[in-house]
């Protein structure tokens, strides 16, 4: 049985591993090979722990778990942008419970919870635009493409994103 719950600065030390990990496996050949063989786990490890010092009401992160193990996690900001609304900063399952709704529910959560707070902000993230993976299961679930444009990757290269928006639930259309 999978459990959705509001994770705990004190375990956000495994989100930071699941995170790395998760880039680890769908980001390689987009990011660089040193930087996801050598780095991707100190800096996302100093991501999650600065992260953790500091108590952001405009915040949330919610976690999947099974047998207490998480196995996913959304990472959502409320007023990021006032062209945009409120950001999805981050969202990853692990490769082997993919395929089965979790990550789904984790963007129908952090949406619900922009609502809650912010009932006029649309939700958007940002993807890489070589993500097709992760690109295909935003627009399957409604999201709508705004923009491409180029951002900077952690170890400083430019990458193309796209910014993807949603004014709905997302749900499968």
């Amino acid at each position: 049985m999978i459990i959705y719950r509001e994770a705990k600065p004190e375990e956000f030390e495994k989100v930071a591993i699941l995170h790395a990990n998760s880039w680890k496996t769908f980001y390689r050949n987009i990011f660089s090979d040193t930087y996801l063989d050598h780095e991707v786990l100190a800096d996302r490890l100093a991501v999650w722990n600065k992260r953790s010092q500091i108590n952001d009401i405009n915040r949330s992160v919610q976690l999947a778990l099974e047998n207490e193990e998480i196995i996913g996690f959304v990472c959502t900001y409320l007023d990021h942008s006032l062209e945009h609304g409120s950001l999805l900063d981050n969202l990853h399952v692990l490769g082997k419970h993919q395929g089965k709704g979790i990550g789904l529910t984790l963007i129908q959560k952090a949406f619900d919870w922009v609502k809650e707070n912010r009932p006029l902000q649309n939700m958007y993230l940002t993807v890489l635009t070589e993500n097709h993976k992760s690109k295909a299961f935003y627009y399957r679930f409604n999201g709508n493409f705004k923009q491409n444009f180029e951002e900077k990757t952690p170890y400083g290269d430019l990458v193309s994103v796209e910014r993807i928006s949603w004014n709905q639930r997302p749900k499968p259309i």
